[in-house]
């Protein structure tokens, strides 16, 4: 697991930080002088891992633990990057670390992608069965999801959660559409 230590100074004294971090859950341990601090919750990023950043306190002092993957092309993580900055300030020795996005560049692009998977998926499915106009009308649903994600600026999360219910809106919708139809 991806780890990091700084020994830094305060006017109350001297304390070390231990940060250790897991890579399939983002779960990350923070121990000030030995002991724990802060433990984050973890989230599956299976798709795109974007870090995290944890605030905690140390004798009155703001303190935040930057973690960034060090990615090899858009999903292969190589490493991690850890930053430390107390009361806004970098600790001397770390490299400044970028903010954290809403929205990673993989989560949207693969949200459509499986929206059209779905959909092709349907298409194919639909035809095989004889009901074409009913698979045509299915593809609307992917093509909203598509200008959603491209259109929005919300979060990946609620992208998915938007195209899901698309999705299965467009579903229900062919389903009933298939019926009237063979009727």
């Amino acid at each position: 697991m991806p780890e990091a230590s700084w020994t830094v100074e305060l006017p109350t004294g001297t304390h070390r930080i231990d940060v250790v971090y897991g890579y399939w859950f983002s779960r990350a341990a923070v121990k000030v002088d030995g002991r724990p601090a802060l433990r984050s919750r973890p989230l599956l990023q299976m798709a795109y891992d974007r870090g995290v950043d944890l605030p905690l306190a140390i004798d009155g002092h703001h303190v935040l633990v930057m973690i960034r993957p060090d990615m090899v092309g858009s999903m292969l993580v190589s490493g991690y990057h850890f930053g430390l900055t107390i009361d806004g300030t970098t600790v001397p020795g770390t490299v400044p670390i970028p903010p954290i996005t809403r929205s990673g560049p993989v989560g949207p692009r693969l949200i459509e992608g499986v929206a059209w998977a779905t959909g092709g998926g349907a298409v194919i499915g639909l035809s095989q069965h004889g009901a074409n106009p009913v698979a045509v009308a299915y593809l609307v649903a992917p093509a909203a999801c598509s200008l959603l994600v491209r259109r929005s600026g919300r979060s990946t999360r609620w992208l998915a959660l938007a195209c899901g219910a698309i999705l299965v809106a467009g579903m229900v919708g062919t389903a009933l559409l298939g019926g009237v139809l063979q009727q």
